[in-house]
C-alpha cells in the first residue's frame, strides 16, 4: 500500500502527532531527523548534497551519522541498495529535491520491485515558495508513489521524527521495499523541541499451523523434493533455519537473488543458482515431485515455475501478492520465511532422498566439468567464460561480488560461487534489469564490510554508468576491485540485433582504456589482453588496499546459450534464424 502519513493518507503531516516521541531538545527539524536515524541504529547514509537538505546534513554531522557522499544521486541510491543487500539492514539515501530525487528513480524502482528495504529522505522547495516557479518545484510524492511502498510529505518540523520512524516501519513491513519521505527546506529549518521517532514494533508473521501441517505432509511423502530459496529468506534472517531444514530432511536446495549464500554453494545439499537450462536445476525442474519455494516470486528467472506438471508446489512468502505471479501454489503460506522453516523442520527426520541426490550430483559434476572446460579456453582476445572462471578461482571465501548487467552476467551466474549471506549481488536478480549498479553496489558493500574484499564484474558498457563512483570509493576509504570484461560494445544487445535483424546498429563501443580512470582515484589500473596474465592481475586487484580497475579485452563473438532465448522475447516468431 502506498501511504502518505503514518496515520492518514493525506500526504501531509498535521503538526499534532504525539505517539512514539522522545522528548529532547534539538535546534531544528534537520537535527531531529539525524537523531531519529540514530535511534534506528543507522550508522551511515548515502547522499549527495543540495540546497534543500543542508539542515539534515548538518544534523547528521552533529549526531555522528556518517555521510558517504556520492558523485551522482543514482550512485547514492545504488550504494544504499548495496549496503542493504550485503547486511540485511535497511539502506538510507539522502538527496536534494527536484532532479536530485528524480535521479534516484531507477535505483529505487529496482529496490521496490526487488524487495530491498530502502528509506529515501529528500528535500523540496519550501512550502511557501511552491507554485511560484522555483526550480525543482514538482509534485514529488506523485513521482515517487509508483516506485515505493509509502511516500509522505512533512509539513511541520515537529512531525519529522515520527514520520521517519514510520518510513522505516513501512520499508520493512511484509515484503520489504522503498519508503520516501519529503521534508521541504523550510520545514527542515523549523526550530523544534523534539520528538525523536522511536522504532515501531514489528513482529514476524507466524505461519498457519494447518497449512504448515499440509506442507510438511507433502514434503514427507516426496521422493524427489526440491527447495528454492530467494530474497525473502535473506531479509527474514532465515539462513540457519534453512540450512537446518535441508540437513534434517536431506532435501536439495537451490538459491536465487538474496538467497544466494544463505547456505554455501559448496554445501553438499546446495546446488547453487537454479539455471533451468542446464545441470541439476534442469533435472529438478523436469522431475521434482514437491517444490518448496521460499521468499521469491516465480518470475522469468524461474521460468514462471514451469516445474514438473505433476509436482506439488508449496509457496512461502510474507507478501500474498507474490503468489499471483507464475505457477499457482498447491499450498500457500503467507508468513515469515524463518518462522515457517522452523515450523516445517520441527521433528522432521531424513527423507529417503539419496538416489535423488545422487542423480542431481551427477548432473552437478557434469556441469562443473563444462564450466572448467570453458574456463580453460585459450585464445586472444580472452573468452568471457575464461575471465569468469579465472575470477571464480581467485576469489577468497569471504569476498563480496557485485555483477553488473550485460552478457557477462550470464556467463557469471553459474560460475561465481556464493559462500556467505549477502556475498553475491547480480543484475540478474535485478527486477528492472538495470545497468550501472555494479560499482556503487560495491562501494555500499565495502562501507559495510571494510575488512572483506569487494569485487565488481562489469561489462564495458555498464561500467560507464557508475565509473565516477571510483572517486567516492577513494575519498571514503572503500577500495574496490573492478574487473571489466571489455568486448567493445553492448554485447547482449549486439548479439540480439544480429539474431533478430541480421546486423548491428549503434551497439559498438571503442574498447576504451578504462583502466586509466583508476589513476583519478589514486589507485591502480591494468589492461589485460592475454589469458596468461589474468591470474596475477586478478589476485593483485583483490588484495589491493586501493581502488583497482582491471580492463580485460574479451572476445566479442562468443554468445551465451541464453541469448537466443532472450532474443525471442524481443522478436517476431520467425526472426531468430540469422
Amino acid at each position: 500500500m502506498t501511504g502518505a502519513s503514518p496515520m492518514r493518507a493525506t500526504g501531509r503531516s498535521s503538526g499534532t502527532m504525539g505517539a512514539n516521541r522522545r522528548r529532547i531538545y534539538v535546534t531544528d527539524a534537520g537535527r531531529l531527523v539525524a537523531k531519529t536515524l540514530k535511534t534506528h541504529g543507522v550508522e551511515v547514509v548515502f547522499a549527495l548534497c543540495g540546497d534543500h537538505t543542508n539542515a539534515i546534513f548538518d544534523g547528521c554531522a552533529s549526531e555522528g551519522v556518517r555521510i558517504v557522499d556520492a558523485r551522482d544521486e543514482r550512485g547514492a541510491a545504488w550504494m544504499a541498495c548495496g549496503y542493504a543487500l550485503s547486511t540485511g539492514h535497511t539502506g538510507v539515501v539522502l538527496v536534494t529535491g527536484g532532479p536530485g530525487l528524480t535521479n534516484t528513480v531507477t535505483a529505487l524502482a529496482d529496490a521496490q520491485l526487488s524487495g530491498v528495504p530502502i528509506v529515501c529522505i529528500t528535500g523540496g522547495v519550501g512550502l511557501a515558495q511552491r507554485g511560484h516557479g522555483h526550480p525543482g518545484d514538482l509534485d514529488q510524492i506523485a513521482v515517487m508513489r509508483p516506485v515505493s511502498k509509502w511516500a509522505a510529505t512533512v509539513t511541520d518540523g515537529a512531525d519529522a521524527g515520527e514520520f521517519l520512524a514510520a518510513a522505516f516501519g513501512h520499508a520493512r513491513a511484509g515484503r520489504p521495499g522503498v519508503a520516501v519521505l519529503e521534508i521541504p527546506v523550510d520545514v527542515s529549518l523549523q526550530p523544534t523541541e523534539a520528538d525523536a521517532g522511536a522504532p515501531l514494533p514489528a513482529e514476524p508473521v507466524e505461519p498457519d499451523p494447518e497449512r504448515v501441517a499440509v506442507a510438511r505432509a507433502a514434503i514427507a511423502a516426496a521422493q524427489r523434493p526440491v527447495v528454492i530459496a530467494g530474497s525473502g529468506a535473506f531479509w527474514s534472517g532465515a539462513g540457519d533455519a534453512l540450512e537446518s531444514f535441508v540437513e534434517r530432511a536431506r532435501v536439495p536446495l537451490f538459491t536465487i537473488r538474496g538467497g544466494r549464500g544463505l547456505v554455501a554453494d559448496d554445501h553438499e545439499l546446495c546446488f547453487g543458482f537454479p539455471n533451468f537450462l542446464a545441470g541439476a536445476a534442469q533435472i529438478a525442474y523436469g522431475e521434482a515431485d514437491v517444490v518448496l519455494v521460499i521468499g521469491t516470486k516465480l518470475d522469468l528467472m524461474l521460468a514462471g515455475g514451469a516445474f514438473n506438471p505433476g509436482a506439488t508446489v508449496v509457496r512461502v512468502d510474507s507478501d500474498p501478492g507474490a503468489f499471483a505471479l507464475g505457477r499457482a501454489a498447491d499450498v500457500e503460506i503467507v508468513a515469515d520465511a524463518a518462522r515457517t522453516l522452523e515450523a516445517l523442520g520441527a521433528g522432521f527426520g531424513p527423507l529417503p532422498t539419496q538416489a535423488w541426490l545422487d542423480r542431481l550430483n551427477v548432473a552437478r559434476e557434469t556441469q562443473r566439468a563444462t564450466l572448467a572446460e570453458r574456463a580453460a579456453i585459450a585464445g586472444d582476445p580472452i573468452h568471457p567464460a575464461r575471465l569468469v572462471g579465472e575470477l571464480a578461482a581467485a576469489l577468497p571465501r569471504d569476498a563480496i561480488v557485485c555483477v553488473d548487467a550485460g552478457e557477462l552476467a550470464l556467463w557469471a551466474v553459474e560460475a561465481l560461487p556464493a559462500m556467505e549471506p549477502g556475498s553475491q549481488m547480480s543484475s540478474l536478480g535485478s527486477a528492472m534489469g538495470a545497468l550501472g549498479m555494479g560499482v556503487p553496489w560495491a562501494v555500499g558493500a565495502k562501507i559495510a564490510h571494510p575488512d572483506r574484499p569487494v569485487v565488481v564484474l562489469s561489462g564495458d558498457g555498464s561500467f560507464g554508468f557508475g565509473a565516477m563512483e571510483l572517486d567516492t570509493a577513494a575519498r571514503h576509504g572503500a577500495p574496490v576491485a573492478v574487473v571489466i570484461g571489455n568486448d567493445g560494445g553492448w554485447g547482449i544487445v549486439r548479439h540480439m540485433q544480429q539474431l533478430v535483424h541480421g546486423r548491428t546498429v549503434a551497439s559498438d563501443l571503442a574498447g576504451t582504456a578504462y583502466e586509466k580512470l583508476a589513476d583519478m582515484a589514486g589507485g591502480h589500473g591494468e589492461r589485460v589482453t592475454r589469458p596468461a596474465d589474468l591470474e596475477v592481475a586478478l589476485h593483485n586487484a583483490i588484495a589491493s588496499k586501493m581502488p583497482v580497475v582491471v580492463n580485460v579485452a574479451i572476445d566479442p563473438d562468443p554468445m551465451h546459450d541464453a541469448c537466443r532465448m532472450i532474443a525471442l522475447m524481443f522478436s517476431r516468431p520467425d526472426a531468430t534464424s540469422h
